[in-house]
This record gives C-alpha cells, sequence and structure tokens, in this order.
C-alpha cells in the first residue's frame, strides 16, 4: 500500500505477513485486565445482531517494511539506473523476498514488516490465534529468541523472565475465557473464530519515508507517549540500539548492546544485589519495571543541570549529549562503570559492610560529585585498599570511640552504633550481614533488661502468666503464682503494685538503680513487630519467645541473638536474669568487636 494512507486489514489478512518486532521495543507488558478487555470487547461485538459488512476496529498498528541495505550487495556487471527487480534470500531455512522501490532506493519485503507501534495488541491477537488454533502471521523478536520461542509454546513459557513471565500470564488469562471464546458447541465455535478473524480489524499505517533508522525512533517515541507508558530506560535502550544498528562486530552495535543491557538486567533481579543497590535510595518509592532504570537515574541525579524531573527526562538527558557530540560508546559505558563499580563493591566483603553501612545511614551518598562526600568519587580516585581505609576513618570521626560505652538510650549515635555492633559480628565471623531483610524491617531500641511497666501492667502479668504456662481452670499452689492466677482470672481492673514488684523481684531485675537501664548495655536492636508485642516483659519472657522466633526462621539480629543467649557473659549460670555484670560484659564486647572492626582489613585479623 502507498505510505501515509490509512487502510484496514482483517485478522485474517495479517496471517499473511511477518512482523518483526526491533530490539529497541520493550517486551510484552499487557496485563490479564487488559487481554480481558480485548477479549470481552470483541465478544460483546460478536453478541450483537451483526451483519456481514460490520466489523470491530481495533487501534491502528504502525509499520515500516522490512529494507534490504543495498550497500550489503554488489552488482559489477549493472550499469545504470535501477528501477526495479526482485532479490530472494534464504536465511536459515527461510526465503524472504525483496523487491526493489524507486522511492526509497532499497529493496524491501513484500510481507516482512518492523512494528513501530502495536506489538502489544499483535502479540495479544497471535496468543488468541494460537490458542483457537486458527493459521497464525509469524511474529519474531529481532534479538530475543526466547521471547520468540515463548509466544509459539506460551503454555511451557518460563516465568523467570519478566516478557516470558507477561506472555504466561496472558496466555492463562486466554485460557481462562475459554467459556467465552469457545463453546462446546463446534458450530459456535467456528462462528466467534469466523468472527475474530473477518470481522476484527486493525488501522494499518505506513509512515512515509522511513530509510534512515533515526525516523524509527523518533515515530516511535511519540506514538508511544500516553498509551502504556514506556520507561526511560526503554527510550534510552532504543536510542542506543538505533545509534549503533549496522555496526561491525569490531564496534559496539545493537548486538552487544542488548546482550550486555540484557546481562545488566538479570544480575539486578539478584535480589540481594539489587537491595544493596538501592541503599539509601534517594528516588524513594520510585518502581522499577526495568532495575536498569535505577543506574540512569543515578547518572542523571549526578548531572543536576539536565535534572528536571519530568516524565522522560533521563530519555532526554541522553538525546541532548548524543545531538552534542558524546557517543554512545562512552555513554553506554559510564552505565557499565556504574554497575561494576557496585558489583564490586558487593563482592567484597570488606566495601560490602563499610559501603552499606554509610549508605544505611545516610551519611554518605553515592552520587555527591564532592570528594569528601561522594561515594563514587572516593571510590574513582582511590584503589579499593584506600577507599577502606577512608571509610573507616570516616566512621571513627562519626562515632567517638571513647564515648561508645558511655552513649544512652536516647544518643542520637546509638541505633548506627548498635547496627555497626551487628556488621562487625557478622564480618568477623566471616558472614555476610542481611542488608535485604534489614533494610525491609523496622527497628526499635530495645530494653534488654525491661523497664517498669506504667501503662498496661495486665498485659505484662499475662506475659508471665503464659511464661509459666498456668491453667485457667487449675490454681496454682505457689505463692506468687497463685497471687498471679487470681489477678487475671478475677480480671481486676487496677492491679495491685506489690504484686508488680514481687514479680520484678523474682526476675531479679531490681538490682540496678534507674540511671543505668539506659546504658548501651541494656540496649539492642529488634524488629518492632516483635518488640511492641511484648512490651516490657521481663528478660526469660523475652528470651523464650525470640527463641521461638529464631527457631521459625525469623530474622533477629545477630547480636540481639547474642544478648539473649547471654553469649557475652561471663558467668552464665543464671540463664534467666540479666544483670548488672552481663550489661557491663555486653557493653565491653560492643566497644571490642566495633575497635576490631575498625582496626584493619581482613588480612590484619
Amino acid at each position: 500500500m502507498p505510505a501515509n494512507e490509512l487502510t484496514l486489514k482483517s485478522i485474517k489478512e495479517l496471517t499473511e505477513y511477518t512482523f518483526i518486532i526491533p530490539n529497541y521495543q520493550r517486551g510484552y507488558r499487557w496485563t490479564k485486565e487488559q487481554v480481558d478487555a480485548l477479549i470481552d470487547d470483541i465478544s460483546e461485538f460478536y453478541n450483537n445482531d451483526i451483519k456481514i459488512d460490520d466489523f470491530y476496529c481495533l487501534q491502528p498498528i504502525v509499520l515500516k517494511p522490512s529494507l534490504l541495505n543495498q550497500k550489503t550487495l554488489e552488482c559489477s556487471s549493472f550499469d545504470g539506473e535501477l528501477e526495479s527487480g526482485t532479490i530472494r534470500l534464504m536465511l536459515k531455512n527461510e526465503v524472504t523476498e525483496y523487491h526493489y522501490s524507486p522511492t526509497e532506493k532499497m529493496f524491501v519485503a513484500s510481507n516482512q514488516f518492523e512494528v513501530l507501534d502495536g506489538q502489544q495488541r499483535l502479540t495479544t491477537i497471535f496468543l488468541i490465534l494460537n490458542y483457537l488454533e486458527e493459521k497464525n502471521f509469524s511474529l519474531k523478536h529481532e534479538t530475543r529468541k526466547e521471547t520468540t520461542d515463548a509466544l509459539n509454546s506460551p503454555e511451557s513459557a518460563s516465568e523467570e523472565h519478566i516478557d516470558l513471565w507477561h506472555i504466561k500470564q496472558a496466555w492463562n488469562a486466554i485460557i481462562k475465557k475459554r467459556d467465552t471464546i469457545v463453546s462446546e458447541n463446534k458450530e459456535e465455535k467456528t462462528s466467534w473464530s469466523k468472527t475474530f478473524l473477518n470481522q476484527t480489524k486493525v488501522i494499518w499505517y505506513e509512515p512515509n519515508g522511513l530509510s534512515e533508522e533515526k525516523d524509527s525512533i523518533e515515530i516511535f517515541s511519540r506514538i508511544n507517549r500516553g498509551k502504556i507508558p514506556l520507561t526511560n530506560s526503554e527510550l534510552i535502550r532504543a536510542l542506543f540500539i538505533l545509534k549503533t544498528k549496522g555496526n561491525p562486530p569490531s564496534e559496539l552495535n545493537e548486538y552487544k548492546i542488548a546482550s550486555e543491557w540484557d546481562f545488566i538486567e538479570q544480575q539486578l533481579h539478584n535480589n540481594e544485589f539489587w537491595c544493596f543497590c538501592k541503599l539509601g535510595n534517594p528516588f524513594g518509592k520510585k518502581e522499577y519495571p526495568n532495575r536498569i532504570e535505577f543506574f540512569f537515574d543515578l547518572i542523571e541525579e549526578r548531572n543536576p543541570e539536565e535534572n528536571t524531573h519530568q516524565t522522560y527526562s533521563t530519555f532526554n538527558m541522553y538525546a541532548k549529549k548524543l545531538k552534542v557530540g558524546e557517543t554512545v560508546e562512552q555513554l553506554w559505558q559510564e552505565v557499565k562503570n556504574l554497575y561494576y563499580r557496585l558489583h564490586e563493591w558487593f563482592i567484597d566483603d570488606d566495601l560490602y559492610h563499610l559501603t552499606g553501612f554509610f549508605r544505611l545511614n545516610n551519611w554518605m551518598s553515592l552520587n555527591d560529585k564532592k570528594e569528601e562526600k561522594g561515594l563514587l568519587s572516593n571510590a574513582t580516585n582511590n584503589k579499593q585498599s584506600v577507599l577502606v581505609r577512608i571509610l573507616k576513618e570516616k566512621i571513627k570521626l562519626k562515632i567517638n570511640m571513647k564515648d561508645i560505652c558511655l552513649l544512652k538510650y536516647k544518643n542520637q549515635q546509638i541505633k548506627s552504633t548498635l547496627l555497626l555492633h551487628n556488621i562487625a559480628i557478622y564480618h568477623q565471623r566471616n558472614e555476610r550481614f542481611k542488608f535485604d531483610r534489614y533494610k525491609d524491617t523496622s527497628w526499635d531500641i530495645e530494653h534488654i533488661r525491661s523497664q517498669t511497666p506504667e501503662s498496661d501492667q495486665r498485659k505484662w502479668c499475662k506475659e508471665i502468666y503464659d511464661y509459666w504456662g498456668l491453667s485457667e481452670e487449675i490454681m496454682p499452689e505457689d505463692g506468687l503464682k497463685k497471687r498471679l492466677w487470681l489477678t487475671l482470672k478475677t480480671k481486676q481492673k487496677n492491679i495491685d503494685q506489690n504484686l508488680i514488684e514481687e514479680l520484678r523481684s523474682h526476675f531479679e531485675e531490681n538490682d540496678d538503680n534507674e540511671e543505668c537501664k539506659h546504658d548501651i548495655g541494656n540496649l539492642c536492636l529488634l524488629d518492632a513487630k516483635t518488640n511492641r508485642g511484648y512490651g516490657n516483659a521481663p528478660f526469660p519472657v523475652k528470651r523464650k519467645r525470640i527463641i521461638n522466633k529464631i527457631s521459625n526462621g525469623e530474622f533477629i539480629l545477630q547480636a540481639t541473638q547474642d544478648v539473649f543467649m547471654k553469649f557475652y557473659s561471663s558467668q552464665i549460670e543464671d540463664m534467666m536474669y540479666w544483670k548488672k555484670k552481663d550489661s557491663k560484659s555486653y557493653a565491653d564486647e560492643i566497644c571490642e568487636n566495633i575497635n576490631k572492626f575498625l582496626g584493619g582489613n581482613k588480612n590484619d585479623k
């Protein structure tokens, strides 16, 4: 058909063509709801009293004929201006026929098209035809063979890759619509299929003058705005691939970018590494369907003069850089360098723990260009061993090493000091601190030996009641247990304060004065859910609860586990009590472990 004209083609007419999804485009992203909506709309049309000339119209597909680059052909015997001609090429046992177009000055495939817009609809149509077991068109992804394979065998598609996951979800959605599109009545099934094939049509559009690759990306960018939203990273991928398309194997080309891009994206789907990359995330709760986009956001943040905070500001930044002379090689290398740097920190235990600690505390950002603040700047200007030493010295300036044992509950440094102690323990035991689990949890500063309950004393008493395993039916003979049983059994509104004091004395929690209860030796980090669940319960009640959580595989920080196992205590004959001497041993251990951690590299240990 002539370029720049609109025409209608039925689904059946599409089956005569081959459609190529360019490698600069995103993968399939339609949701179950969108698949359902398409089927429901066609079914509503089908169920109406339609005439043979009626049709249901889908949105446009924008296409570009596949071109054969003339420069790859040598016709030494031909002299003059070419006006017509046909070339047949067999590649991988598949024949494609190209006709010469005098207007485009290129050979054009008569039945093969590059899809600039509409791949989501085409893919869904393709899957429906597969399910109906009707003749189908050919749909291929230029460099994503696994996606092409998944489209042809959607029932066995892997769900580990995001593109394949969406294909599998769409296929399952189509299956669930079997009662809508496939009736047990064979005649009914044939009738629905005929309606879908013959009376469901798409608007076919071929823009004029698409001989140059740059035209593809310009149209692609424009027509996709305001629809299923493209991400910056998907547009940047398109930009990079189109700018390098056709380069020889010795240079950066579309295949190298696609391969390296997919490798980085795959690595970022290691959730432990992904969490490490996002520690101290400056972009809040922004979601990343394509995780590599986080790197582009980091790079844009380092260029505040380019950061307009608009929807496609990152893509526009790269488009501008290319216009003023920067190359794809330079820009892509910057992304790879950022990945390599973070991965280098991730696999090295020293840098993993130190850079992770800094970013969790927001003490040093990744991006700040000032040498004294930016982790990336420090890393670029120094060797790994020097960076380790710099970070340790900076921690010493933040945390006064001489005053660690004097820190109190409300001191601003207490939480970061307790966190550092935990990291030091994992590091010294040749284990890796679980930043991913820590980051997803809300943490409280917990008093190991409980404070005097000022509110909800009944709940505090009930914790002890449950710890002792008292029965509601049998009154205990022991005096203190009997008094507690009677207090809770009769549901007295006011708890006898003498009972409270006797219970505290029983658990030996009255041996310290009020000034000691907020010392660092009586503090640890505990997840808020556990901490607020048992309130100010006595030490053995807390200990039992925490042991149960550890047994159930719940995440309890190592230092907190050690405290309630009395790992730091010099004498452990009283496992049920936390005394002043236990606090002193624990505080000393915090100082020693942090000093060991900051004293030198692992090789010095």
